[in-house]
């Protein structure tokens, strides 16, 4: 007997939806996207999304964009038969799961990505220089990604899973939650691992990659759940450090103009806006200000700002998996 399904986290994956279902019949640019008022956003395929981003690179303009939401689908697919066919597990030992039907779900599609398709954390060559570090489509061709590209999929598989997962940004990372409006169910989801499901709680993201004071968590969107327009900022935010490090501050300066205005509350963008600004022209701000917030961003060193270890989350007490034999 599967779960039921009683709120939006749908949490059999009952919900599952085509590429078709959750987007328009026909490809639109990030324009047209960020057109959208912020309730028709919210239905947007985050894969649509996410490319559409990556397609404003002259190298990308002809990304086959369905071939890679088809990918997704059948993914998805493939999670809601295995949770399906596990499903008597958690019934016959619920507290192995912390009696929680979301971490089940969450623990088999993590298992899923992980085993059946050989998905984990590029621990050794990410850099902001290249595009395939940084959307989803190096995940799905590569089968590694980064802090940065693999919430992506675990967004985009909620969506096609009815699960009500959400993006979530803190200085220096993002990862995903299981966040339920419903039912007020919270959970993190750790994307950055090497395979399974490490769900740290928030206090862990407080103290790594970077220390967080309060203040910042209060004002700048820090360990916010995100909506998909500020997920779109983040996104966006990528392409401005793609182009600051190629030294290419013009146009670094637009994409990082572009995500502080799709979120302002985002200190990070502004941070980066200030830094593409700084090196076109130093007199576009005041020295001691831009001081101040190259230091928020830890970009330079300063004795006032702690700094912790920045590795891979890899808690291996933290992590859970289906061993092969189980899974």
């Amino acid at each position: 007997m599967e779960p039921s399904t009683s709120s939006a986290a749908a949490s059999n994956g009952q919900a599952i939806n085509s590429a078709s279902e959750v987007t328009a019949s026909h490809l639109r640019n990030l324009s047209a996207l960020l057109a959208l008022p912020d309730a028709d956003l919210e239905k947007v395929d985050v894969i649509e999304l996410n490319l559409a981003v990556a397609r404003e690179l002259p190298e990308y303009r002809d990304l086959d964009v369905r071939r890679y939401q088809r990918t997704v689908d059948e993914w998805a697919a493939r999670i809601k038969q295995e949770i399906g066919r596990h499903w008597y597990r958690f019934e016959q030992n619920p507290g192995e799961y912390k009696n929680n039907k979301a971490y089940f779900c969450a623990l088999m599609m993590c298992t899923v990505v992980g085993q059946d398709y050989q998905v984990t954390y590029d621990l050794e060559d990410f850099s902001f220089e290249k595009p395939e570090d940084l959307f989803i489509h190096g995940v799905i061709d590569r089968r590694k990604g980064s802090c940065v590209s693999l919430p992506v999929l675990y967004v985009a598989l909620g969506q096609r899973l009815g699960y009500p997962i959400r993006a979530v940004a803190v200085p220096g990372h993002t990862f995903c939650r299981w966040d339920d409006p419903v039912t007020g169910e919270r959970m993190n989801i750790e994307a950055a691992n090497l395979g399974g499901l490490t769900d740290h709680d928030d206090e862990y993201y407080r103290h790594w990659p970077y220390e967080v004071d309060p203040p910042w968590e209060r004002e700048h969107h820090v360990l916010k759940s995100l909506t998909m327009r500020e997920y779109a900022a983040v996104m966006v935010g990528c392409l401005g450090a793609y182009y600051q490090v190629k030294e290419d501050y013009p146009s670094a300066i637009r994409w990082d103009a572009l995500a502080h205005w799709l979120d302002p509350a985002n200190r990070s963008t502004f941070v980066s806006l200030c830094l593409s600004a700084d090196s076109t022209s130093p007199r576009y701000f005041d020295a001691d200000e831009l001081a101040g917030r190259k230091n928020y961003w830890e970009l330079t060193p300063h004795p006032s700002v702690k700094r912790t270890t920045r590795t891979p989350p890899k808690d291996a007490s933290k992590t859970q998996r289906a061993s092969p034999s189980q899974h």
